[in-house]
C-alpha cells in the first residue's frame, strides 16, 4: 500500500457536518440525495429525546483525516447485533487516494479492527464493483440479495403450485434460504444494505 496512507487517520464521528459535501456527491450507487444523507445522520448519531445525548452503538460513522487533519474521505456502516453482522452502506475517498484499488486494502484493515473491537462476526458490502475487493480480503457471498420489483400479473394460483400463462413452474419451492439472506437496510435496528451483490470477508 502506497506510504500516503500512513499518514491518515480514522476517526468516529457523531455529527455529519464534518464530511465534505463533495465525498457524498461522489458516490454513484445511491438513492438519497446529499442533504437527505446529513439530515438521516443527524438522527442517528445520536439520541437526543432525553435530557442526556446518548450515542447510537450500532451506528459507524467514521472520517478520514490526512496529516493536516483535513478530512479526505468517510466510512459508513452498520452493526445487525441479532446475526452479528456489520453493514458497509457507504465508504468514500478523495481520489487521489484511489490508487487502483488501495483504497480497498486501507478500509479492509479498519473494518477488520470494528470486527475485533466490536465482537461482530461477519461484513456484508452491497457493491457493483467486486474486482478490487476480491484481492483485499472480500468474496462473494453465498446469499444473494434479491431486489423486490412487483408482482406478475400473468401469475395463477392453483392449490398448492403456482404457474403462469406462459407455463412456467417455480424453480426453487421453499423459503428455507431466507434464514441466511442479506439483512436489508434499516435505522437505529442496526440492520443496513443497499442494492446490489453482496460480498463478505
Amino acid at each position: 500500500m502506497h506510504e500516503k496512507f500512513s499518514t491518515l487517520e480514522w476517526i468516529r464521528i457523531f455529527d455529519p457536518t464534518h464530511i465534505p459535501r463533495q465525498l457524498v456527491e461522489q458516490i454513484k450507487e445511491r438513492d438519497f440525495s446529499v442533504d437527505r444523507f446529513y439530515e438521516y445522520q443527524k438522527s442517528v448519531c445520536v439520541d437526543t429525546s432525553s435530557a442526556e445525548v446518548v450515542i447510537n452503538p450500532f451506528n459507524f460513522l467514521y472520517l478520514v483525516t490526512d496529516e493536516n487533519r483535513s478530512p479526505v474521505g468517510f466510512l459508513w456502516a452498520v452493526a445487525d447485533i441479532l446475526n452479528g453482522y456489520l453493514i458497509i452502506n457507504n465508504y468514500s475517498m478523495d481520489r487521489k487516494y484511489w490508487c487502483k484499488g488501495q483504497a480497498i486494502e486501507f478500509v479492509s484493515k479498519h473494518i477488520q479492527n470494528i470486527l475485533d473491537q466490536s465482537k461482530l462476526k461477519k461484513v456484508f458490502w452491497c457493491t457493483k464493483h467486486t474486482k478490487d475487493m476480491e484481492t483485499h480480503g472480500f468474496k462473494k457471498s453465498k446469499s444473494q440479495l434479491m431486489e423486490y420489483i412487483g408482482v406478475d400479473d400473468g401469475a395463477e394460483f392453483t392449490g398448492d403450485t403456482c404457474t403462469t400463462d406462459r407455463g412456467s413452474e417455480p424453480s426453487d419451492g421453499g423459503t428455507g434460504g431466507l434464514s441466511e439472506s442479506v439483512p436489508s437496510a434499516g435505522t437505529r435496528s442496526g440492520s443496513g444494505g443497499s442494492g446490489g451483490t453482496a460480498t463478505a470477508v
